[in-house]
C-alpha cells in the first residue's frame, strides 16, 4: 500500500507526504477492503495502549497499540509472527464509491 501511494504523486519524494496526498486521491478500492472477521481475543487487548507505533520488520505493516510481538530482537506484526489477532470469516466484499455514498446517506 505504501508503495503504491508513489505512483499517484511522484513528485513527492519524503513518505509520509507522498502517502498523505496520495491517500487523498486513491480510489477507495485501492485503499480499502471489507471482510467479516472474528476476533481471537478481547478488545480491550487489541486496543492496548493507544499512541503507540512501531514497523514490522518483514512486511512494514505500521503496527499500533502495542500490537507487535518480538523474535529475539526483531519486531513483527501478528500476522508475520503467525499469531494473527482476527481470522477471516468470509469473503472480500468489494468496494464501489457509489455504495459508500448512499450508505452514508440512509445511516
Amino acid at each position: 500500500m505504501h508503495q503504491r501511494a508513489y505512483a499517484y504523486v511522484p513528485e513527492v519524494h519524503r513518505r509520509y507526504f507522498a502517502q498523505l496526498k496520495a491517500y487523498q486521491i486513491m480510489p477507495d478500492s485501492e485503499l480499502l477492503t471489507i471482510r467479516e472477521v472474528c476476533l481471537n481475543m478481547p478488545v480491550g487487548e487489541i486496543i492496548s495502549r493507544a499512541g503507540v507505533r512501531v514497523n514490522c520488520a518483514v512486511c512494514g505493516e505500521e503496527i499500533i497499540n502495542e500490537r507487535e510481538m518480538i523474535s529475539g530482537e526483531t519486531i513483527l506484526c501478528r500476522s508475520c509472527a503467525g499469531q494473527s489477532y482476527y481470522q477471516a470469516m468470509g469473503q472480500f466484499v468489494p468496494i464501489y464509491a457509489d455504495h459508500c455514498a448512499v450508505e452514508a446517506v440512509e445511516r
